[in-house]
């Protein structure tokens, strides 16, 4: 499926697959869906999502009438990392958005709202941590 959605493309033949997820119906369910979590090449998340006539994804097609379908929906860094946790196992994730340390309190470090944003950019194109990112730049 292939989508231009506030002026960025969001192609599932061109962007990288990184997680499946299906509904626990039977695939002849109307419920029945599924999800796929996607990253384009310029590092933006979104979900793939098809279903039957009464899952998420459905269409309308006339008065009280609907049919399966299908969406791309663009999510955050925030939301794909969500999405993971609830719908993959930890190496998923990890191959993901990299190693999560066991404990990731080591100090407190503020930076700006434009440091945080480049910071999650790199972090979603890399799938380093923040620390490790950190790390690297200032020579750990």
């Amino acid at each position: 499926m292939y989508k231009i959605i506030n002026g960025k493309k969001y192609n599932t033949d061109t962007a990288k697959l990184l997680g499946t997820w299906r509904a626990e119906f039977s695939s002849t369910d109307y419920k029945y869906f599924e999800e796929y979590l996607y990253r384009t090449k310029s590092g933006n998340f979104f979900i793939y999502g098809e279903g039957g006539p009464d899952s998420p994804y459905r269409q309308q097609i006339e008065y009280s009438t609907w049919t399966g379908g299908e969406s791309i929906i663009p999510i955050s860094f925030e939301q794909a990392q969500r999405w993971a946790e609830k719908h993959l196992d930890g190496d998923e994730y990890e191959a993901i958005f990299g190693d999560v340390e066991d404990d990731a309190a080591d100090a407190t470090l503020t930076i700006s709202a434009g440091a945080l944003k480049r910071l999650r950019k790199i972090q979603s194109q890399s799938g380093k941590t923040l620390k490790a990112i950190i790390d690297e730049m200032v020579g750990i």
